[in-house]
């Protein structure tokens, strides 16, 4: 059961990792202030 819920848990963590990467790479990158002129 507690492998049930760690499962789940990295599941949310990876999916929440690929949008912020995704969101951020629209943004300009992971680093706005290296993208800034």
């Amino acid at each position: 059961m507690a492998d049930r819920r760690l499962d789940k848990t990295l599941r949310t963590l990876t999916l929440r990792t690929i949008i912020w990467a995704l969101a951020g790479d629209r943004a300009g990158g992971v680093y706005p202030d290296q993208s800034l002129p």
